[in-house]
This record gives C-alpha cells, sequence and structure tokens, in this order.
C-alpha cells in the first residue's frame, strides 16, 4: 500500500528536507518553543478544569467551597467527558493561534510552512487504510493477552462525554487539529531542516508528541508511539499536514467507538 500511495503522489523528500529557508525556527529554539507551547496547552487545560470545577462546586454548596470536596470534584472532572472537552476545546483553540503566531514571526506564509498543502485523495484514504489497519492489529494482540482491549480513561471520557457534541467536536476535530499542527506541524519543520533529517524528524516528533500523552498506560503509549511513526511517515511522503490529521480523527474516533463496546 506505501508504494501505491508514493506512486500516486511522486515527491522527493530529500529536497523538502534540504531546502533552506531562511524563515525557519531552528533545532533548539523548535524544541523551547515545543515545550513552552507543552506548558501552555496543560496550563488552559487544568485553568479550565478548575473553573469549571469551583463553578459547579460554588453553585452545589451555595458559594461556600470545601476543600475535601473541591480536591474529589476535581479528580472526578480530570476524566469527565464533558469538562476535558471543553477544557481541550480552550486550550486547542488558543494554541492553534499561538502556533500560528509563532510560525508568522519568522515568515509570512505559514502555510507553507506548517505544510498546509492540499493533497490528493488517494494518498490521504491509503494512509487512513495504514493507521486503521494498525489500530485493528493493537487490537487483536490485546485478545491475545498483549494489552488491555481497551482504554480506561477512554471509556470514562465517553461514558460520561458521548451524549454531549462538545466531545465530538473536540476529539475529532480541535483535538487533532492543534496536535498535528504541533507535531507533525511546526516540531517537524524545525527538526526537519536540521542535521536529523526526515527520518530524524519522524523519530523527535513521535517521542515529544507520545509524551504529552502522559494520562495513558505504557502499553497504550506504545500503542501512541507507533501511531506517531505512521503519521510521520505520512506527513515526510505525502508533504501535507492534512493526511495526518485526518488520520489522527480516524484512530480517535476509532477508540471511542471501541470505548462503547465497554459500556454497561
Amino acid at each position: 500500500m506505501g508504494d501505491l500511495m508514493m506512486t500516486a503522489a511522486p515527491i522527493d523528500t530529500q529536497a523538502e528536507a534540504s531546502t533552506k529557508s531562511p524563515g525557519r525556527w531552528g533545532p533548539w529554539e523548535t524544541a523551547g518553543l515545543g515545550l513552552l507551547l507543552v506548558f501552555v496547552h496543560n496550563f488552559f487545560m487544568s485553568a479550565t478544569i478548575a473553573a469549571l470545577g469551583y463553578n459547579r462546586l460554588a453553585r452545589r454548596s451555595g458559594g461556600e467551597l470545601e476543600q475535601p470536596a473541591t480536591g474529589e470534584l476535581l479528580e472526578r472532572l480530570a476524566t469527565d467527558g464533558v469538562a476535558g472537552s471543553i477544557a481541550a476545546v480552550v486550550a486547542s483553540i488558543f494554541c492553534v493561534g499561538a502556533i500560528l503566531a509563532i510560525t508568522r514571526m519568522r515568515t509570512s506564509d505559514h502555510q507553507e510552512y506548517l505544510a498546509m498543502r492540499k493533497s490528493a485523495l488517494f494518498p490521504t484514504v491509503g494512509w487512513v487504510g495504514v493507521v486503521v489497519l494498525l489500530q485493528l492489529a493493537w487490537q487483536t494482540a490485546a485478545q491475545y493477552g498483549y494489552g488491555p482491549e481497551y482504554s480506561q480513561y477512554t471509556v470514562d471520557v465517553y461514558a460520561t462525554g458521548a451524549g454531549h457534541p462538545v466531545m465530538w467536536i473536540a476529539y475529532l476535530l480541535l483535538i487533532p487539529a492543534f496536535e498535528e499542527l504541533f507535531a507533525r506541524g511546526f516540531l517537524f519543520a524545525g527538526w526537519q531542516r536540521s542535521g536529523l533529517g526526515s527520518a530524524g524528524a519522524v523519530f523527535a516528533t513521535t517521542v515529544f508528541w507520545t509524551t504529552i500523552h502522559f494520562q495513558h498506560t505504557p502499553i497504550e503509549l506504545a500503542q501512541v508511539a507507533t501511531a506517531g511513526v505512521v503519521l510521520g511517515c505520512a506527513r515526510v511522503h505525502t508533504r501535507s499536514i492534512y493526511p495526518p490529521l485526518v488520520m489522527h480523527a480516524v484512530v480517535n474516533f476509532m477508540a471511542l467507538w471501541l470505548a462503547s463496546n465497554y459500556i454497561i
């Protein structure tokens, strides 16, 4: 399938990697700004969840907050599908804007910087097929005892958020948009044009992207990492951010659909 996709969208990845563009952040600057973006994203997530929690608790208690009840509520909200989705929407919108602003500090063409190029339909469909097969392979392995059959975190999110449109907007649109513009867009652009090249950029962005999914178990992080490699390869071979973005949305949909099967 990979040969078909590369035939359908012939490219010269080495030429792209070696393109000299003065309007780029360097590899170390990219890493530093990447860490800053992760911090900002986590800050907005935490602040939004805390605001939702305190608002909900204040309404229940008539304005008088009890510390034990507050801590317990915030802990529950961490896996609440609605609260987490609202927080993800707020954080993603802000961080997407921050990514666009950071790229515009070095170039007026942020679409070229972030590989926001229209991609042919055939390569996108082919790469979606690849990532679907990967997820099915992980699910098959789980049935034979190699890893959990489902993510408890995702089940909790689905159980509390499936009835609200904000969860679907967050997980199928805004979360993929932010994470792909961040990892396969901004980070990839800065590292691919360094000594890392395309292969090194795929590896580095996968490591960076995997670490921000700290809420998952080790085996789930392995699944995230393998998906990250496939998404990175799609970015290299299509030279566009859009196929990885669609693939990411499909992976999230599959995870939520699988979680729905374990709701009692």
